[in-house]
């Protein structure tokens, strides 16, 4: 049981960590602004007038930097994952 508490208290202080954190502040009360990018399209005749598109599709976080991404990231998969 005590074992089990001190896993719940590192568990909470994690989640006020993130809730405190720039990233998660910024995002309570606005609309991220991602930028996605779809380059080097090649289009496919998919038959009866339809087709596919392939091409590489690269997107970020306007005013982040990737490190502020990371460390969001990381932490919340440290409190969702199991064990």
């Amino acid at each position: 049981m005590k074992s089990d508490l001190e896993t719940l208290r590192r568990f909470n202080r994690k989640v006020a960590r993130l809730e405190k954190s720039g990233f998660a502040k910024r995002y309570a009360d606005e609309v991220p602004n991602v930028i996605a990018k779809f380059e080097k399209p090649v289009f496919r005749d998919a038959g009866d007038g339809s087709f596919e598109i392939y091409g590489e599709v690269s997107s970020y976080l306007e005013d982040f930097s990737q490190d502020e991404i990371d460390a969001f990231v990381l932490t919340h998969r440290i409190i969702t994952q199991k064990k």
